[in-house]
């Protein structure tokens, strides 16, 4: 289920002149991941309180291709109410937790909702205290019933 999140690298997000033009927007390499353009006191994962680190331009690619580590930045992961952490930190806080660290959003939305005139049901992946992941199913009843009920 972790897998499901979205991997994405850092950019900076780009500052803009007096006219509203981006500054700095950088010539970025070319990337698999999506760019998540966050302002530089947004850059650090909250886990390990490490900087991110952005990605090289291409006029210094020469320099990346000449590396001998080879290694990229670590990926990021982004969740879904859109913060973003290490890929490593937020999948072992996923791990054992239901709700964003930062926002206490739900890590897991539902999986399909179904509506019909008289009930709606709500279907959901949730992690059980032993650990396990299992699907609910919440059903909400859109009519009221009277029922007469006789004590003797």
């Amino acid at each position: 289920m972790i897998d499901l999140l979205p991997l994405v690298r850092y950019v900076p997000a780009a500052e803009a002149d007096s006219n509203g033009f981006a500054l700095g927007d950088g010539d970025w390499v070319d990337s698999d991941l999506k760019d998540v353009r966050l302002e530089e006191h947004n850059s650090r994962c909250y886990f390990c309180l490490e900087d991110f680190e952005p990605p090289e331009t291409k006029s210094s690619q020469t320099l990346v291709q000449s590396r001998s580590d080879g290694a990229d930045h670590e990926p990021l992961r982004q969740y879904l109410c859109g913060h973003v952490f290490h890929k490593y930190c937020a999948d072992r806080w996923m791990h054992d937790n239901l709700k964003c660290f930062l926002c206490k959003a739900d890590l897991y939305l539902p999986e399909a909702t179904e509506e019909r005139p008289d009930w709606s049901a709500l279907f959901k992946l949730v992690r059980g205290q032993d650990r396990i992941i299992r699907r609910t199913v919440n059903v909400d009843l859109l009519q009221t019933f009277q029922y007469s009920w006789y004590m003797q």
